[in-house]
């Protein structure tokens, strides 16, 4: 019995100091890599504090690329608008231009103005084999009237401020259409315009001509009165012409 509890006791002992003589080892191999070399302990406390603060204040390198891309799709999109609309005016300028000068025969210079007793007119001299009824009279994109009636040598235009004049419209940015008439004095009045339609002082008016889709770009004023009627279910809307009449200048007459 004393023999085997020798042995016990022995084996135990062995235990203990083999354990003592591999934490001395760790020990003294730590000590000498770290303790005696404190540049590399530094460094090493250095990249982990480092890595640590780049985390928390650095997004990954996936984030800020997602906020790359996002950043040019934005910049995608206000360029594709910013195309459509130059595109679009540059589409409306040769509109224009093709209405000033496909769709123009020839000038013509007031001989005599007429704006007396709410009959709006001026005549000019010209052969009026090549000049029609109903023809456009216009300066630039200004509507002044149409040719209402020629003889041997003289044409009449009937001004659209006459107070005979009515001509089909639309308002401009919107969908609204009605009749411009003539009041026989410096103002237009629109009319068959429902109440609450969505017309501001300011909107400009437009020759309305479904089988002439080119004369769309015809002005023939601005809208300078807007005012609900009591009587009617219409409203009263006045409009100031834009073209200005002058007895020396030039005006076009559409070829058709």
């Amino acid at each position: 019995m004393q023999i085997l509890s020798f042995k016990i006791k022995i084996s135990r002992s062995l235990r203990v100091v083999i354990l003592a003589i591999f934490a001395y080892t760790v020990y003294v191999s730590f000590a000498h890599y770290y303790l005696f070399r404190p540049s590399i302990l530094f460094h090493t406390y250095i990249k982990l504090l480092v890595k640590d603060w780049g985390s928390a204040i650095n997004p990954p390198v996936s984030d800020q690329v997602a906020v790359l891309v996002d950043q040019n799709n934005q910049l995608k999109h206000k360029l594709n608008v910013l195309d459509k609309l130059y595109q679009q005016a540059r589409s409306d300028l040769q509109a224009k231009k093709r209405a000033m000068t496909k769709h123009s025969l020839y000038s013509v210079k007031p001989f005599e103005i007429t704006l007396a007793n709410a009959k709006h007119y001026f005549t000019f001299v010209r052969d009026c084999k090549t000049v029609k009824s109903g023809q456009f009279v216009f300066d630039h994109d200004a509507l002044l009237g149409r040719v209402n009636s020629c003889n041997a040598h003289v044409a009449v235009v009937q001004l659209v401020t006459d107070y005979q004049s009515a001509l089909p419209v639309t308002v401009s940015h919107t969908h609204i259409n009605g009749v411009l008439v003539g009041q026989g004095n410096a103002d237009l009045s629109l009319m068959y315009v429902p109440e609450g339609s969505p017309i501001s002082v300011g909107d400009e008016v437009l020759l309305n001509h479904p089988s002439k889709p080119w004369y769309a770009s015809m002005k023939l004023g601005i809208v300078s009165k807007v005012q609900s009627s009591i009587k009617r279910d219409y409203l009263v809307i006045k409009v100031k012409p834009y073209y200005v009449l002058e007895h020396g200048k030039w005006y076009a007459i559409s070829s058709s």
